[in-house]
């Protein structure tokens, strides 16, 4: 049984230089804190809702020259600016294939960011944990941080606008890893795009885990994909691979 599917954004990796009980306190403060900068791009989401987002070109006209497009998916702080400028920076470095690429980075704001930076009505706005959990805004409508990436999905799978994009990486940190696993799961997407396979996201643990369900189920061989691709390959293979195969003494194939 082969069954493709991407390893989106894989491996995420974090040095703890205080306790762990002291980053917690300092992680949960700086989650209930504004936000510094909101992003300039609006997209619509369900029928009076707008999400804001970071987009490296301008996608209200045809790009037939994209073919990849990369969603990268903020962390707690909900600082999307922090990682659509590291998304820029990976684009630069990847040459011809960063030009053929368009970075997203959408902002999933509470109702402190709004109010603090006199946002319109129709912005959309979670608690602080419940764009997290796709759970529905609180305001101006009940729509999840799923519907909001399906409807990003649904702009990507409009061939007017991308005629020739043929790969779609989701990644996400923190906050946003846990979307992005979620979602893998849970939400619709368009099948145009979705078809194709699933993400995996989290750090070297986390992304074993979800593939050694793929392979308690039965599943003997993946294709993966990551961005940039050497370097995920390299990181693949130093830090999860590993630990599948320890799970895994006689099924792993050398």
């Amino acid at each position: 049984m082969r069954m493709p599917h991407r390893l989106a954004g894989a491996v995420l990796l974090a040095c703890v230089l205080a306790s762990a009980a002291a980053w917690a306190a300092e992680e949960g403060a700086s989650r209930q804190r504004p936000v510094k900068e909101v992003a300039n791009v609006r997209i619509p989401v369900g029928a009076g809702g707008a999400l804001p987002l970071y987009v490296s070109a301008d996608w209200s006209h045809p790009l037939p020259n994209i073919a990849r497009a990369v969603l990268i998916l903020h962390g707690v702080r909900r600082d999307a600016d922090h990682y659509f400028r590291s998304a820029l920076g990976a684009q630069s470095a990847a040459g011809r294939a960063g030009n053929a690429s368009i970075m997203i980075a959408p902002q999933f704001l509470t109702a402190e960011d709004v109010d603090a930076f006199g946002l319109s009505p129709d912005t959309l706005r979670w608690t602080f944990t419940g764009w997290e959990a796709g759970d529905p805004a609180i305001g101006p409508e009940p729509v999840s941080s799923f519907d909001a990436l399906d409807a990003i999905l649904k702009r990507l799978a409009d061939r007017r606008l991308f005629p020739n994009l043929r790969q779609v990486v989701v990644a996400g940190h923190s906050g946003g890893a846990q979307v992005v696993q979620r979602y893998a799961i849970a939400a619709k997407g368009d099948l145009a795009l979705t078809r194709q396979g699933i993400a995996v996201v989290g750090n070297p643990s986390q992304c074993a885990d979800t593939l050694q369900q793929f392979i308690g189920a039965g599943c003997h061989s993946f294709c993966l994909s990551g961005y940039l691709h050497d370097e995920e390959a390299e990181r693949f293979g130093r830090l999860v691979r590993p630990i599948l195969a320890e799970n895994n003494r006689g099924r792993l194939a050398a």
